[in-house]
């Protein structure tokens, strides 16, 4: 007998009427103005409604819908993403989203051991005759935690968790869930790919639920889209006129379309992860490597040459709907906020919610997010309940991070470069055999031109390889007065509320720490739920992707200085690293080079405050996935 017909789903504790009911959608076409050239030539659909004969139930005010027929079509997926708390309603709302695969025209069927549909399946598009179906769900919120089990076309059960309704939340947070270019097949082999801490997360949420995830960026790497066969012309062309009017061809469009699409398929169906997408509600939000990397830190002939505008529509196309369960001509009425990104500032219970800004659809190399992008993010952070006492920022890139800057820093750096120097004075002197010869030398500089190290110092583009990555970040010359601005908004936020904290939670660097901002106002050091400017950063970076070489964390050590932002806050790294994966002493405490993963609960001493804790991978590539935790406490705020 199945499962669900051994339930009976009564929801008669439910008291309060759920007032945000999806509301109809219309399949009328987009007014917002001329497409670009990949979305016209593959049109996303509007938000169509499945036909057929539904029948309707009424649950204390809830109202639910039962899809007809039942389909028993193959599909990919579920994947079930968190919307948000709606406290009025006293409800959770979720989607659902399946990709159902081609040969049918059968809307999804959908069981649910709790709660249920509020409306029927939406068709949000369809690609290579595979649809995209989404189901908007809700689950009203008990006194106590409960269990959600769940199966679509009579496909294996699921199961997700919720709190109770005065209760915290337990959850994780990942970024840089793959890996860059740069690292090798036999490197990834290694490294067993990204199931090993999927494996360390999942055994987690065995032993005690998690009620959400959080993605940071980078959930998918799309670097390789640049190895498509119709963009070599275009990348190998020195020219950069070329590169600036050279037209995007249908030929590339669709290519690059199958590109995502195909990556999509494969990403979201990974060992772990595919588990973790189907049980545990997410929230993501993207940064470069979702796109291509480094996408919005390039010189503007490059930024808004039609060939990597274009190659920017499609992957936001399949980032909407994979990780948004949404289009361009439904997010706006999906609460995705942004003049033209998406961000979203989203309820979790009463006492959290979690803020994401795309920090890439509007990006340039002089600014990170539109002012009126910011101002619409703010007027949401406002709208958030009175009683939330957490404020989480998904910064991706983090705010507060050791700057390469200092003498310490520089003169590592220095020495390095002075080996790679002599060491190739020394070649040159084998091969010449005369010492510096220039004849040498220059044989040398040759083959250093054909090698993988020089490869890496200009990318494909043409462009220095460190030079989008040094853009990329909050403290680039560029981007510190928006840093500063958005900082300050927050701490006022925290001053006027009273009683809310604010935190940083970022991914990026593929390495792991804490940092903080604070008071300059030694007086108040001493009982820090009186600073409103204390503001911990935490840093989780990478789930999948390798960690950087040793020397990289020794430079990150010798730059981590306590600065000043402006007159009233400081910056500094936190100590979290006292000692290593074996138990043993460490020197440099601030920075640690391991696959991570973050685990964030309410510790039942401080009920006013956070635990994070980055669980680092303990052997690197063994498929157990076991880590060891290092946590660090978040005060709440009482002024």
């Amino acid at each position: 007998m199945s499962f669900f017909s051994k339930l009976s789903g009564s929801l008669k504790d439910l008291t309060e009427q759920v007032t945000n009911e999806v509301s109809k959608l219309t399949t009328k076409d987009n007014a917002g103005g001329a497409q670009p050239a990949a979305a016209a030539a593959h049109g996303q659909g509007n938000g169509h409604h499945a036909a057929g004969q539904h029948q309707h139930q009424q649950h204390g005010g809830l109202r639910f819908v039962q899809p007809a027929p039942e389909s028993r079509a193959p599909f990919v997926g579920p994947f079930i993403k968190f919307v948000t708390t709606d406290l009025q309603a006293n409800a959770n709302r979720y989607s659902i989203l399946v990709v159902v695969k081609p040969g049918s025209n059968d809307a999804p069927f959908l069981r649910m051991s709790l709660g249920g549909a509020l409306g029927v399946p939406i068709l949000l598009d369809q690609y290579a005759d595979h649809k995209f179906w989404r189901i908007d769900v809700a689950v009203p919120l008990q006194p106590h935690p409960q269990q959600v089990m769940y199966s679509v076309n009579y496909g294996p059960d699921n199961v997700f968790h919720i709190p109770g309704r005065d209760e915290p939340y337990r959850w994780m947070f990942h970024s840089c869930n793959g890996f860059s270019s740069d690292v090798v097949e036999e490197e990834k082999a290694a490294l067993n790919g990204i199931k090993p801490l999927w494996t360390d997360v999942m055994r987690e949420h065995a032993k005690q639920p998690f009620h959400a995830q959080m993605g940071g960026g980078d959930q998918v790497y799309m670097d390789e889209v640049w190895n498509s066969a119709t963009l070599k012309p275009w990348i190998e062309n020195p020219n950069k006129e070329y590169k600036k009017t050279a037209p995007y061809t249908e030929e590339m469009n669709r290519e690059v379309h199958k590109f995502y699409f195909d990556e999509y398929m494969k990403h979201f169906q990974l060992d772990g992860f595919r588990e973790a997408l189907a049980q545990i509600p997410f929230n993501f939000t993207w940064d470069d490597h979702d796109i291509f990397d480094g996408y919005g830190s390039y010189p503007e002939y490059l930024r808004c040459s039609p060939v990597m505008q274009n190659m920017f529509v499609a992957a936001q196309r399949f980032y909407l709907l994979f990780q948004h369960h949404t289009n361009l001509q439904l997010a706006r009425q999906d609460g995705y906020l942004g003049v033209h990104g998406h961000s979203a500032v989203k309820q979790y219970g009463p006492y959290m919610a979690f803020v994401t800004v795309d920090v890439r659809t509007e990006r340039t190399l002089t600014q990170i997010c539109s002012p009126e992008s910011w101002e619409l993010v703010w007027q949401a952070i406002e709208r958030l309940a009175p009683t939330t006492r957490h404020i989480i920022w998904g910064a991706t890139i983090p705010l507060v991070w050791p700057r390469m800057m200092g003498e310490g820093a520089i003169e590592y750096a220095g020495t390095a470069m002075l080996k790679i120097t002599s060491a190739m004075d020394g070649i040159a002197s084998l091969v010449s055999g005369e010492k510096k010869s220039k004849e040498g030398r220059s044989e040398i500089v040759k083959l250093f031109q054909k090698s993988a190290v020089y490869t890496n110092v200009l990318n494909s583009l043409g462009e220095p390889e460190l030079l989008d990555d040094l853009n990329d970040h909050w403290t680039a010359e560029n981007h510190v007065a928006e840093r500063t601005k958005a900082i300050e908004r927050f701490q006022e936020i925290s001053r006027r509320r009273g009683n809310c904290r604010v935190t940083f939670l970022s991914g990026d660097v593929h390495c792991c720490g804490v940092g903080k901002l604070y008071s300059s106002d030694p007086s108040l050091r001493s009982d820090e739920t009186k600073d409103h400017r204390l503001m911990m950063q935490v840093v989780s970076s990478a789930i999948g992707n390798k960690a950087p070489p040793g020397a990289v964390i020794t430079i990150l050590h010798k730059s981590a200085a306590e600065l000043d932002m402006d007159q009233h806050t400081k910056e500094a790294m936190v100590p979290l690293f006292l000692e290593d994966l074996a138990g043993q002493p460490l020197q440099d405490q601030y920075v640690y080079g391991a696959r991570n993963w973050c685990r964030v609960t309410v510790p039942q001493s401080r009920p006013d405050s956070l635990m994070f804790e980055i669980m680092v991978e303990k052997v690197q590539g063994d498929p157990n996935g076991e880590t060891k935790p290092y946590g660090v406490i978040v005060p709440g705020l009482a002024l």
